[in-house]
């Protein structure tokens, strides 16, 4: 069934059945700037992603449609035009004479702009994205904008979905790794029995499996004692050749709560 206003047509069936095709985020944001692209001849037209880095929250660029606009890979998320829409989701127009320059200096434009807009993404409340909509030709204008919201709810909607495949697919890759990386310890742990080198196959392998700073090997001693045989990776608060007493230290404590002594601990940081 066609969305139509008096100057744009939109096939949402059509749009639909292309974002069912592909489970992947990238081939549906890619779909997504292909359709607002289509629909408006004359525009270049990004779709962002709002995603989260250890120090902050960032756009990423996901897909771009027109070869007269190159778009920053990266932008921060409170940076000029975006940060506007950041702060405000809601659809919103700029006039091209009505802008500085670096209010979009995430953009390399090679042709005049006439208008720069922006149309959200948000799935259940939530602000997923942007399409990014800069016109050389002509202004656009709010039913423009408000025609495309169709295509921005079924495409956030195509995103959220999407990301959510990507993180499933995401674990079942770590859990097939992880088991693998057992596999390969199990096999390891038994090809030696010299002391000094399987305390180092352990410690190496037990970090590399739980990606760890460091591992620690203590092993019993006859008074029951711990004794700190080996160390991979680096934990400056101990060294290599120290003992503790059972409930003395984190070691200490590991081995005074086993229901019988064991032969030896691991400790993980």
């Amino acid at each position: 069934m066609a969305t139509q206003s008096p100057e744009l047509v939109l096939d949402i069936a059509g749009i639909s059945l292309q974002l069912l095709r592909d489970q992947e985020v990238f081939p549906r944001a890619r779909t997504i700037a292909r359709a607002v692209a289509d629909l408006l001849p004359g525009t270049a037209v990004t779709v962002y992603l709002l995603a989260s880095t250890p120090d902050k929250e960032v756009w990423l660029a996901r897909a771009s449609i027109g070869d007269m606009v190159v778009p920053d890979q990266t932008v921060a998320a409170e940076t000029g035009t975006l940060g506007i829409l950041r702060r405000d989701p809601r659809p919103l127009i700029f006039a091209g004479k009505s802008l500085i320059r670096e209010e979009y200096a995430h953009l390399s434009i090679r042709r005049t702009l006439q208008c720069l807009a922006y149309i959200p993404l948000v799935c259940d409340a939530q602000l997923l994205g942007a399409i990014e909509i800069l016109s050389f030709e002509s202004q656009m204008t709010e039913m423009h904008v408000n025609a495309l919201h169709a295509v921005a709810e079924i495409g956030a909607r195509a995103v959220a979905s999407a990301q959510a495949y990507e993180a499933e697919r995401h674990t079942a890759l770590t859990s097939v790794s992880r088991l693998t990386q057992l596999y390969d310890v199990e096999k390891v742990f038994s090809s030696t029995l010299e002391m000094d080198e399987l305390l180092s196959i352990i410690g190496s392998k037990i970090r590399e499996v739980m990606e760890c700073q460091a591992v620690n090997v203590w092993l019993i001693q006859g008074d029951e004692s711990l004794l700190l045989m080996h160390q991979a990776g680096v934990d400056p608060t101990v060294q290599t050749g120290i003992s503790q007493l059972p409930g003395e230290g984190v070691a200490g404590d590991v081995s005074g709560n086993q229901g019988q002594v064991a032969p030896a601990s691991l400790l993980l940081f």
